[in-house]
């Protein structure tokens, strides 16, 4: 239709779908520190009631207020980290026995997380975040709580917002080394980003090839590219999320062609139900083992043996004309730091997807998901996390490209103001629908 005409828009509506240590300072820290101090190396202090998880104490030293170890499993008292500049710092809440939720001060130092009852103690419970993966605790996760699993605990924690756990677990992705900073774009460079589901057929990890646990198969999933893992395994996963740029194709050693073209990305196992091949047109997947493929950006499903036959180039899929593929985008800070310089393609429209979290229910954070793994994850954004001004500023030199919004009447609303502060009528393909 003609450039002149209002955005596209299309809209959901609104109806669908412990205690921890901690003390005074002066003598009675002295003598708390003491007392524990006088145990055993091996006692546990398991004051969250973090089954099978065993802690150890550590003397701290009193100039850095660092603690020195006994074992560098588990937890550790710490004295005295205030002067050292944090990461991130503030309050959440913290499950504990019987799942009680327990307000905590949490404080991430380089690869330390230090735990207290308010601002003012000065007596930590220290854990190591090295190599620490998060996750969300489930499909919806209304009350926006999240785990921080380390090789040797898992601990749970819940925000007041959504916008705020995403903050905070974008911070202890930084403290773990999985991002190099709190850009909240830094994720998208080939992180997977967990989730804890339950599924209604059998599944198996993607790390280990064994079953995942319980009547109804618990463990995390990987919202983008649907890889599955044990809790336990998810340290040992090697292969990289979907790629989103060119810098995430050259990191994973792939070829740029001058058409733009990308090989696939298969994903063994795990099949949907009622997948055929692509080459013998034979049904594949199996609810016994972890068995054939599946492409994270076409969608094929091709049996192993088939796998060779299949063309090395990818298609997208029927939504190949949508699809932003990571071979046209490339991140510049040359204009604008954090803006994406697109690569012409003929023809090509792609899409921006808004979608307001909080609407219909937090039935949003399962649109989130679902656009993530059908698109490249960098076409969608949270509105009640990065507004719509992060996704437009990132679009605004693309000549063409479509908007399409998630939300109610006051989302809509939001994001066409936003059209109008950037000038962006003319790029903006124009179409209007409205799901109810």
């Amino acid at each position: 239709m003609a450039d002149s005409t209002p955005p596209s828009i299309a809209v959901l509506s609104e109806t669908t779908d412990q205690d921890g240590v901690g003390g005074e300072g002066g003598e009675e820290v002295k003598q708390s520190l003491e007392s524990l101090l006088s145990r055993s190396d091996s006692a546990s202090v398991d004051e969250d009631g973090d089954e099978g998880e065993s802690s150890t104490l550590a003397v701290p030293s009193t100039s850095q207020g660092k603690s020195r170890d006994t074992s560098r499993k588990g937890r550790k008292i710490s004295l005295n980290v205030k002067e050292v500049e944090a990461i991130k710092e503030g309050y959440l809440d913290r499950a504990g026995r019987f799942q009680r939720w327990n307000k905590k001060y949490l404080r991430i130092v380089g690869d330390l997380l230090y735990l207290s009852k308010n601002a003012e103690d000065k007596l930590h419970e220290e854990i190591v975040l090295k190599d620490a993966n998060v996750a969300e605790n489930s499909t919806k996760n209304v009350n926006h709580s999240f785990s921080v699993i380390t090789p040797y605990q898992q601990v749970l924690f819940a925000a007041p917002t959504r916008k705020s756990m995403e903050e905070w677990m974008t911070a202890f992705r930084v403290a773990s080394q999985q991002t190099p900073s709190l850009d909240i774009l830094q994720h998208l460079e080939g992180q997977h980003a967990w989730f804890s589901c339950s599924h209604h057929r059998r599944t198996y990890c993607n790390v280990c090839r064994e079953r995942l646990h319980g009547v109804a198969w618990h463990g995390l999933s990987c919202e983008v590219c649907k890889m599955k893992s044990h809790r336990r395994c998810v340290f040992q996963l090697k292969e990289k999320c979907k790629w989103t740029t060119r810098s995430s194709l050259e990191q994973a050693g792939v070829r740029i062609e001058q058409d733009y073209s990308i090989p696939h990305m298969w994903v063994e196992g795990n099949l949907p139900a009622g997948s055929k091949c692509t080459v013998c047109q034979r049904a594949c997947g199996s609810l016994m083992k972890l068995q054939d493929f599946r492409c994270v950006w076409c969608k094929w499903t091709v049996h192993t043996e088939c796998q060779d036959k299949v063309e090395k180039t990818c298609t997208l899929g029927d939504l190949q004309l949508s699809i932003l593929p990571p071979s046209a985008l490339q991140r510049s800070d040359a204009i604008r730091k954090g803006m994406w310089e697109p690569y012409k393609m003929v023809g090509h429209s792609p899409v921006l997807a808004m979608v307001n979290s909080k609407s219909g229910d937090s039935q949003g954070v399962k649109f989130l998901r679902k656009l993530k793994y059908w698109l490249n994850p960098v076409q969608v954004f949270d509105l009640a996390i990065t507004g719509p001004d992060l996704g437009l500023q990132l679009f605004q030199r693309f000549e063409k490209f479509r908007i399409i919004v998630f939300g109610g009447d006051g989302s809509v609303g939001w994001v066409l103001s936003a059209v109008d502060r950037f000038n962006l009528h003319s790029k903006v393909h124009t179409h209007t629908h409205k799901h109810r």
